[in-house]
């Protein structure tokens, strides 16, 4: 029997020398504090090199967790202190005198609020990120980890993408899992839902409002997954254990809308109000089919610059315009094929992606290489919104060369069974998988839209779908997309097929 008050994140016995442990309390909660033990194989080397991740992945921002570590000491296993040595803000070496295994003892500071990339710690409850906590071996002996929990009392549960190993048991296969299965843990609130015999959950940190309808959430919910299962046609995460995928709802104050993917989870920002405000619903339920979309695209299917991940320094790519972008694109397509948006609203956001990249067109810089400086602050051309006019006008070529036997969505299913594996993919075989998918060669295309700052041409995509952009007043451009009410009927038709499921 588990004792009250205690989680076990275990993995199956290996040798202690083999192992990588992590413990964790919450001595200093109301001080919004963790306290971790860690313990590491030295595999009878002199020295041990540790490290703490500068960023975390899909949030491409250098966010320094070091910082917030303090009271860090090294003990062999006879408890005598051993040589600590920092060798830069995020790295430190242990001179392990002999020892087998060394511990590890830190402090880690969180943020007051919940954030969907760094620690949240309270007196009632904990939100965990993995790059934000754990401290790791630079070459771990064994690259299989065990995490321990201890919950305070009053806390009542524990929600996590871990992997079950038995009764309260999980394992991480390596650092890389721990750190892409963020912790919820206190007292959640969780409704359930299955599409395709593979459970979904949604986990409220604190207890949403009387006014939020769970029902209505967990329904539209599956209907999102629904849809986007159909496109894929498959789960990347119903062959390993646990077989399931959690959307961890952290409380925003204003109308949120921030998130962060993992490969069977996502933090998400919502506003715990009401259904009736539209503006932070939706935007909620944008957020929810974005991040649920990286699962297959961004965290399986992904450029080779992501993948092994370098957590010390800038993983830099040209082809985050897939990545985020095509994944921005579908966000609001998916919500529009599930009925969760009317096609009026689908146009009013894909607008406003197409106006705010076509705005930036004048700026030197390409989509490609705006991808590339994501990293850098004040970064004025968006990949995210050219992705979205790019993956629109796509789309539209693929459709219109293959007479509507293909498209955009079948590009994307192409690529994943090509390079979803340990490579990756680069930017010049994704379009290569696009012109062999349209039958034509589509280097031109992206030549201009990725690797230029010409001005992207809708007038083909409109005419195909039968829309149009509303008259400009002479001193503006609009790009406000809408329905063309003279469009002939084979454009009518084509646009119908778009948004069908």
């Amino acid at each position: 029997m588990i004792r009250p008050g205690f989680l076990w994140l275990a993995l199956a016995a290996l040798p202690a020398q083999s192992q990588t442990r992590y413990r964790l309390t919450f001595p200093e909660a109301a001080q919004h504090c963790i306290q971790i033990e860690a313990r590491f194989g030295t595999g009878g080397e002199a020295q041990l090199d540790l490290f703490m991740p500068v960023w975390t992945p899909g949030d491409y921002t250098i966010r320094d967790f070091s910082k917030r570590v303090d009271q860090l000491s090294a003990l062999g296993m006879d408890s005598r202190p051993l040589p600590l040595q920092p060798l830069s803000r995020n790295r430190w070496r242990v001179i392990c005198a002999g020892q087998s295994e060394v511990v590890l003892r830190y402090r880690v500071k969180s943020a007051e609020g919940p954030f969907i990339s760094g620690n949240h710690v309270s007196s009632e409850q904990a939100v965990l990120q993995g790059a934000a906590t754990f401290i790791s071996p630079v070459k771990p002996v064994q690259p299989a980890i065990e995490l321990r929990v201890e919950l305070p009392k009053g806390w009542k549960s524990i929600e996590t993408g871990l992997p079950r190993a038995g009764r309260a048991e999980y394992r991480a296969r390596d650092f890389d899992q721990l750190v892409d299965c963020p912790i919820v843990a206190g007292s959640p609130q969780v409704d359930e839902f299955q599409v395709a015999g593979v459970r979904h959950r949604l986990v409220y940190l604190s207890r949403p409002p009387d006014s939020w309808d769970r029902a209505r959430a967990t329904r539209d919910a599956a209907r999102m997954v629904e849809v986007t299962h159909k496109l894929w046609g498959f789960f990347p995460f119903a062959q390993d254990p646990p077989r399931g995928y959690w959307f961890l709802n952290l409380p925003a104050r204003f109308l949120g809308g921030a998130g962060l993917e993992h490969k069977n989870s996502t933090c998400i920002e919502y506003y715990g109000g009401s259904q009736k405000n539209l503006a932070g619903y939706r935007k909620w339920l944008e957020t929810a089919s974005h991040e649920y979309f990286h699962t297959w695209n961004g965290k399986n299917l992904r450029p080779v610059a992501l993948g092994p991940f370098d957590y010390e320094a800038r993983n830099e790519t040209p082809s985050l315009w897939i990545v985020e972008g095509l994944t921005h694109y579908y966000e609001g397509l998916l919500l529009t094929r599930a009925g969760l948006a009317n096609p009026s609203e689908y146009l009013a956001s894909l607008s406003s992606y197409i106006g705010g990249f076509q705005r930036t067109r004048s700026i030197d810089i390409s989509l490609s290489e705006a991808s590339l400086r994501t990293w850098e602050p004040h970064q004025r051309v968006s990949y995210r919104s050219g992705g979205v006019a790019v993956g629109f006008l796509l789309d539209q070529q693929i459709r219109q060369a293959t007479s509507g036997r293909a498209s955009l969505d079948e590009v994307m299913r192409q690529a994943y069974h090509q390079y979803s594996g340990e490579s990756g993919y680069t930017e010049e075989q994704f379009e290569a998988v696009a012109s062999q998918v349209s039958g034509v060669d589509l280097g031109e295309f992206f030549r201009r839209a990725l690797r230029s700052s010409e001005t992207l041409d809708f007038a083909p995509a409109l005419r195909y779908y039968g829309l149009r952009f509303q008259s400009a007043q002479a001193y503006s451009q609009t790009w406000r997309l809408e329905v063309d009410p003279e469009a002939p009927p084979e454009s009518r038709a084509h646009w119908q097929a778009y948004l069908s499921p």
